[in-house]
């Protein structure tokens, strides 16, 4: 099952799961206009294709004492599959790696880091940037202010009317 392939009213679904998903479902029935259960159904379909991947906790940022995040951007030396695929594996293993894109231009790959110090975040830069071998280069950004921070996806336009 693809989002495409969705009708109206799993969208619908969608757009309000992704705002909050401990709605009971008889509240989100209503909001979508159709019965409880055929809502539960729906729901428990998306689950099962995996269209709703998983349910999780966004954590207010604002309320820990310490937190710093940076953006890195890396250049590789040479585009190995079988290395890229150890690097990507390391970087989804380290809870510190918040995200990690493959991206197109003058870098390989994007990646959000998350640590409680910069001398926390200097002990991940020498454990895995420096002592990778695979990467040529780097560069760092520093965020100085969350603007925006979503996980819901734009669901307009994904289905045809």
């Amino acid at each position: 099952m693809q989002l495409t392939s969705l009708d109206k009213i799993d969208l619908n679904i969608l757009r309000v799961l992704q705002k909050n998903n401990r709605i009971y479902n008889q509240e989100l029935a209503d909001r979508v206009f159709v019965s409880a259960p055929t809502c539960l159904r729906r729901v428990r379909r998306l689950r099962e294709s995996g269209i709703i991947q998983r349910d999780v906790s966004i954590l207010n940022t604002s309320m820990a004492e310490s937190i710093c995040f940076f953006v890195l951007h890396l250049a590789l030396h040479e585009e190995c599959t079988k290395e890229m695929a150890q690097l990507e594996k390391k970087l989804r293993e380290n809870e510190c790696v918040m995200q990690c894109f493959l991206v197109t231009g003058e870098f390989d790959y994007m990646i959000t880091v998350c640590t409680r110090s910069i001398s926390d975040f200097h002990a991940f830069i020498d454990t895995h940037i420096y002592a990778n071998s695979l990467i040529k280069k780097f560069v760092t950004q520093t965020v100085l202010k969350e603007v925006k921070n979503s996980t819901a996806l734009p669901l307009e336009g994904m289905i045809a009317d």
